[in-house]
């Protein structure tokens, strides 16, 4: 939200979205308590197992998912805002949020998994790909 404040341009704001999808994965200097390096690969290992669980239902009722339905909403209005008639907004909010930690992660690990090279902390190819990706579904 903080990123894409003050942006009309609908696919202007979705462009801004991807990106911080994709470099919230890069180390942040002003936080020395916590080793984001370590935390992304915990996220990226263990991550979905937060809500693959037997109780996802309840928990859901609870609230527990909240902060990430928002996220995923925001980032669906966003798709839809660009194309109204797409029929699968939150599908593919929720696919560009999965594919932006898995194809990073295959691009440094599993390289037979992707077509992405990531160089250093140059995760351009990864965003490249969910761009395309999402405006080649939205028709644009």
């Amino acid at each position: 939200v903080y990123n894409t404040n003050n942006i009309e341009d609908p696919c202007e704001k979705l462009r801004i979205a991807i990106a911080t999808m994709v470099n919230s994965s890069k180390p942040n200097a002003s936080i020395d308590f916590v080793d984001e390096d370590i935390l992304h690969r915990l996220v990226v290992a263990e991550g979905d197992k937060g809500y693959h669980t037997k109780e996802v239902d309840t928990e859901n009722k609870d609230g527990i998912y909240l902060t990430m339905n928002r996220l995923n909403g925001l980032v669906a209005e966003m798709i839809s805002e660009i194309n109204p008639q797409y029929p699968y907004p939150r599908a593919l909010a929720s696919t560009l949020q999965q594919m932006s930690k898995e194809q990073l992660y295959f691009a440094l690990h599993l390289p037979r998994m992707t077509d992405i090279t990531v160089k250093g902390e140059d995760y351009g190819e990864v965003e490249n790909l969910l761009l395309d990706f999402a405006f080649g579904l939205l028709g644009k």
